[in-house]
């Protein structure tokens, strides 16, 4: 049932999990091994939002948007990137640039993506990611072979009406 869902859900598997956490996890070990078998060690980057929340887990707090909920984690994570979300509230500026150029300032290039952790809506607000920026995001993750990961998936978001390559949905 879950798998009629998917945009094309012939090309579809269906995995399914007891916790978000533990769905998260095993988001970011699919999209890093993805990553390296097909690209290399050098697609090593995970890149999520600002204040994003994925759970308790290391993984997802790695994957988080909260230093607070960081401060235990020593040495790890070099890997995880935070860009700010385009919310248009704590962050004013909701272009895709913002998005390009942070990771620019942290010396890392598209190549080097392994996966993106996007949601549609962040619970915290809610805070909502504009249409525009998120068929950006896709056409990104698409041009880079970067699997993206979709959390909090709403059928009326811009994802729907575009095709994802590589995408795991949360």
């Amino acid at each position: 049932m879950l798998q009629k869902l998917a945009p094309d859900p012939s090309n579809y598997l269906v995995f399914l999990l007891s916790t978000g956490s533990e769905a998260t996890e095993n988001c970011i070990k699919l999209a890093k091994t993805y990553a390296i078998e097909k690209h290399g060690p050098q697609k090593k980057y995970f890149v999520s939002f600002n204040n994003a929340f994925h759970g308790r887990t290391l993984g997802a707090q790695l994957a988080g948007g909260s230093a607070k909920q960081k401060t235990w984690i020593v040495d790890e994570g070099k890997t995880f990137i935070q860009v700010p979300f385009p919310d248009g509230y704590k962050n004013e500026n909701v272009s895709f640039d913002l998005f390009l150029s942070t990771l620019a300032d942290k010396g890392i290039k598209p190549e080097e993506i392994a996966g993106v952790m996007v949601e549609s809506f962040q619970g915290v607000g809610p805070d909502f990611m504009p249409d525009e920026y998120a068929k950006k995001l896709v056409t990104f993750c698409n041009q880079n072979d970067i699997v993206t990961i979709l959390m909090r998936y709403s059928r009326i978001w811009p994802f729907r009406q575009n095709v994802l390559l590589s995408a795991l949905w949360c």
